[in-house]
């Protein structure tokens, strides 16, 4: 699971709109609680 979400931040960093696409993942992790 730790690598997933690495793979994910990884895929995301690639992105134009990184910071604003790491902002709503951790949102919504925090708002589930857990995953």
């Amino acid at each position: 699971e730790s690598c997933e979400y690495l793979i994910e931040l990884f895929r995301i960093s690639l992105q134009p709109d990184a910071r604003k696409e790491m902002l709503d993942m951790l949102d919504s992790r925090f708002k589930r609680g857990e995953k």
